[in-house]
């Protein structure tokens, strides 16, 4: 047996424990406290802590420790595996547990999915240089551009008696030390696709004495930023169907209309194509405009194929019925524009509109559902397999008012704002299903013959509004990350913030120029965790 004694200090007992504990912790294994006992009782164990009390011996005293401030190894979680989302990596202990992202990153290279958010196995124990420094300082792991703020505890023995001079090489991590309250903070610079350790040296000094020193490190591990993680594979070349990862219009105007519609990372890393799409036109007069835009169903094997043809169709169809009806509509209009009274005509517009455009927006919502059942026909698979969301809507202008007329199937949203009043105005409501993520679709069903134009007027809005007003189409790939919620999205606050904080303070709206199309795709590849569906927005304004 060895001769190392059981202390009779409770608190060297507990401080070789810790000891014991943070070596076992940076190799992954958590014990309790009988395994703990039985491993100091090992003869491996014990040998090195007679060393320990060897060296004292031999050095005055002076023997060198590594002391793990971190708050407590046994709570380490386990190393991620493969797959596991959400896995932390952890040095030391005390690692955050607010970010669910931070700590994550792929598994694998020649993984051939990555879920929601792709997930960083732990590094290999063997990853983190050994050093002999009098102390070793353990603290949470940070991930690239993400703000990290962490205090270190200096409180425990044998470091309560010592502050912090300084730490080197922060500079280059994009880290600061604030030495008044022992905090270690900044935004961590954009690294490699694999987790990057840092060994920092770190300068001890005594705090009754600044001129006794003593060298120290500090263990860091920066994650990268789980965006970086995402593969970029392209479809099957055999694939039929096919079109561009992104896509996106500006036309002008008046009305200004500017639509963009791009992949989602989850298509992305999936080696899949777009399944939004979206379709704009003018008539031949050049008053109405009509846009349009369709999520695919992410379960439909062809839905690609199914929202180019409901946007493409529908957006014919209304343009075609508002020529055949031009002259009817334009007197009735005329009419109505008369009426000096802005109440009154604004309500005559109103009363117009409900009767005259209708049927022309019900016909366009099935003329694309019937396109969809003959190309499923031509092609011999079910309609279900070009399943797709549709909404769509036509405007025009009448002196000072701008005439709607709008259909929506599905989720997403549709929305009129003014953004110098806040008038809001939410053109439907969004269809959820049974679980979360389903939606309705425009299928055959929608359109039986005993109840198709209930369906329509459920779905059919018609609104008059201040020219100042903007129309605001989105898929779910938008709306999810941007409002979350049915409530949000009947918040006219909501979606205020989003107009002056997203869409008027990143795009040059005031002055479209020719590459603002792109400008929008840029924009739609903004990072929220956990949505990483395609995305499609349109907008339309007079001013």
């Amino acid at each position: 047996m060895s001769n190392f004694p059981t202390p009779n200090d409770p608190a060297i007992e507990v401080a070789l424990e810790r000891v014991i504990r943070c070596q076992l912790a940076l190799n992954g294994i958590n014990v309790d406290a009988a395994a703990l006992n039985r491993i100091r009782q090992q003869l491996p164990v014990e040998g090195w802590l007679d060393g320990i009390v060897e060296a004292g011996k031999r050095d005055g005293g002076g023997a060198q420790v590594i002391v793990d401030l971190s708050i407590d190894p046994v709570a380490e979680p386990p190393p991620a595996t493969e797959g596991t989302a959400g896995a932390e990596v952890v040095v030391g202990a005390g690692a955050s547990s607010d970010d669910d992202e931070a700590g994550t990153a792929v598994a694998a290279a020649n993984d051939e999915s990555v879920g929601d958010d792709p997930v960083v196995p732990s590094p290999p124990a063997e990853a983190v240089p050994v050093h002999k420094p009098l102390f070793r300082l353990l603290v949470p792991n940070g991930t690239a551009e993400r703000d990290y703020d962490h205090v270190l505890d200096l409180s425990g023995e044998p470091v309560v008696a010592y502050r912090i001079a300084s730490i080197e090489g922060l500079d280059e991590i994009g880290l600061a030390f604030d030495p008044d309250a022992i905090r270690l903070h900044g935004w961590p610079h954009p690294g490699s696709a694999k987790p990057v350790p840092h060994e920092l040296a770190v300068t001890l000094e005594r705090k009754d004495d600044a001129s006794i020193q003593e060298a120290a490190t500090l263990s860091l591990f920066i994650n990268p930023h789980p965006r970086t993680l995402w593969k970029q594979i392209e479809p099957d070349e055999a694939l039929e169907h096919r079109k561009p990862h992104r896509h996106s219009q500006c036309d002008p105007g008046p009305p200004m209309v500017l639509v963009a519609s791009v992949r989602g990372r989850s298509h992305e890393n999936g080696g899949s194509f777009r399944e939004d799409d979206f379709h704009i036109g003018r008539d031949a007069s050049g008053k109405w405009t009509v846009v349009a835009v369709s999520d695919g169903a992410g379960s439909a094997q062809l839905s690609r194929l199914g929202s180019r043809i409901a946007t493409e169709t529908c957006v014919a169809s209304l343009l075609a019925a508002l020529e055949r009806e031009a002259a009817g509509v334009e007197a009735a209009l005329a009419e109505a524009a008369s009426i000096e009274d802005q109440g009154a005509r604004i309500d005559k517009l109103e009363e117009i509109g409900k009767q005259l455009l209708l049927e022309p927006v019900g016909r366009a919502a099935f003329a694309a559902n019937k396109a969809i059942r003959d190309k499923a026909a031509e092609l011999g698979v079910e309609e279900k397999s070009l399943a797709a969301t549709l909404m769509f809507a036509a405007l025009r202008r009448v002196g000072n008012e701008v005439l709607v007329a709008s259909y929506w199937i599905g989720d997403g949203a549709a929305a009129l704002l003014e953004p110098a009043s806040g008038l809001f105005r939410l053109l439907g409501e969004a269809d959820g299903g049974e679980f979360s993520g389903q939606t309705r679709f425009l299928l055959s069903h929608e359109f039986s013959r005993e109840g198709a134009w209930d369906s329509i007027r459920k779905r059919f809005r018609f609104s008059v509004v201040p020219a100042a007003t903007v129309l605001l189409l989105m898929t779910d790939g938008v709306s999810d990350p941007k409002f979350g919620t049915d409530n949000a999205l009947r918040d006219p606050a909501r979606w205020l913030s989003f107009w002056n904080n997203d869409l008027a303070a990143q795009l040059p709206l005031s002055e479209p120029a020719e590459d603002l199309g792109s400008k929008l795709e840029e924009y739609l590849q903004f990072w929220s965790q956990g949505e990483h569906d395609d995305r499609t927005l349109a907008l339309v304004r007079w001013s």
